[in-house]
């Protein structure tokens, strides 16, 4: 049926690969494509794994060439393999080609009943007239098949989307799908996710135990944490999906209701170790970045096990104290604008025990805070005081205490020389001005 194959590309989805085939074979048959290539019947229909992987590592002359390797660059598991152990790939590659069982693939991506992840058809409009003027056709880059990437960082504009599952061999066209519509929040967190992903192709396998540890300082530097032994997993929910990643969730993966109610990010961090793929990205393009750049530079740094940890060095022994603590910069700001607990609250969305804890993390904060009230109250009790002696001139010093008591009370307790001051130009009772001159 074929008498030459085409090269597969190396940004290049298997599916794409027997549909470029399929379409220069001029077969209308789908089925008979599927057989000749893969010696199966829809082999490898619309995306993820084909049934038979070592037809394919014969026919596209790919035999030197790692299994878990042809996964990593030309289907979705690029996305899923850096969280396994290199052990557990390795096995998922010895049962992907004895095909003992046939859950090896539900093992690699993670996904269960309870936990459905889907992989719809999705491309880019800019690049399909990129690659028929570069490479004569358009193909389906491995890239844009990631579960939660819905950005093309080449174009810096949405994907198109095609829900439609069939059974033919498909190439991208040209013709428009349906966008995805994201939101000024979303989209910020859409390029952090295409990043981050597009550069786990090059990590082999990830340091959780490093990746954890940062995500945690990251967590306590932003403030959504005061330690990274523990926190209250219900304001870690609530503050996960007030984020861009959760709205973007919602879009890339529907389905997935448990990660749209951020109930897998604690654990995550703690109690359970999970190594979820798509709940670890998110979780770490919500970090407040500063560019797409910064987190995937920052995400391969930490992954490998050699890069810096986030805010600070790793403690020499387990049992070794954390490192001196402060408040975030913006917590810090609104400490230095507000002067009750009832405005730092307001201003900070946040309870009265985070205000607590902030201060007691932060020793510089909480003497420039007192230092700040006090001052801001000292001067407050001046001015009312001054401001009564002025409406009313011929008042003394019983006048006084009885309208101002509460200042006079405090004045005396913290700023003795300064009431002092104040008080020693007011007239005492009975007092009389006696002339110059007659």
């Amino acid at each position: 049926m074929f008498s030459c194959l085409t090269s597969i590309l190396p940004d290049e989805t298997l599916y794409s690969w027997c549909s470029a085939n399929h379409m220069l074979s001029c077969q209308r048959n789908s089925e008979a494509t599927g057989a000749a290539l893969f010696h199966a019947k829809h082999a490898a229909r619309q995306h993820e794994f084909p049934q038979s992987m070592e037809v394919f590592v014969r026919a596209a002359q790919r035999t030197e060439d790692p299994l878990t390797e042809i996964f990593r660059s030309h289907t979705v598991a690029g996305f899923y393999l850096p969280f396994l152990s290199r052990q557990v790939q390795a096995e998922i590659a010895a049962e992907g080609l004895r095909h003992e069982s046939p859950h090896w693939a539900r093992r690699l991506i993670g996904s269960s009943r309870t936990l459905k992840i889907v992989h719809p058809l999705k491309w880019c409009l800019g690049c399909v007239h990129d690659d028929v003027a570069k490479v004569g056709r358009a193909y389906w880059h491995t890239s844009h098949q990631f579960p939660i990437t819905v950005f093309c960082e080449k174009h810096n504009k949405p994907l198109e989307l095609s829900n439609m599952r069939s059974r033919k061999w498909r190439l991208p066209s040209q013709s428009t799908g349906f966008s995805f519509d994201l939101s000024p929040h979303a989209a910020r967190a859409a390029q952090h996710v295409a990043s981050v992903s597009a550069a786990l192709r090059g990590i082999q396998s990830i340091d959780m135990s490093a990746v954890r540890l940062s995500t945690l300082l990251r967590l306590r530097e932003m403030g959504v944490i005061h330690s990274v032994d523990g926190a209250r997993h219900e304001r870690l929910k609530r503050w996960f999906c007030s984020t861009g990643s959760s709205a973007l969730a919602r879009i890339a993966q529907p389905q997935m209701t448990q990660l749209t109610e951020a109930s897998p990010i604690p654990s995550l961090l703690w109690r359970r170790k999970r190594d979820t793929a798509i709940p670890w990205v998110l979780l770490w393009c919500a970090l407040d970045w500063a560019s797409s750049t910064d987190a995937a530079q920052t995400f391969v740094l930490v992954a490998s096990g050699s890069g810096p940890v986030i805010g600070g060095q790793l403690p020499l022994f387990a049992s070794q104290g954390e490192h001196p603590q402060f408040a975030p910069e913006h917590v810090r700001r609104a400490f230095m604008a507000c002067s009750s607990y009832a405005e730092v609250m307001s201003r900070l969305s946040a309870s009265r025990a985070d205000i607590v804890r902030w201060l007691e993390c932060d020793t510089e904060l909480r003497r420039a805070w007192r230092f700040q009230l006090r001052e801001g109250r000292e001067t407050e009790c001046v001015e009312r005081i001054t401001a009564f002696v002025n409406n009313s001139p011929k008042c003394s010093l019983a006048d006084i205490e009885r309208n101002s008591s509460a200042d006079l009370r405090w004045l005396r307790e913290h700023s003795p020389a300064r009431i002092a001051q104040l008080l020693g130009s007011i007239p005492t009772r009975h007092a009389r001005q006696f002339q110059l001159f007659n």
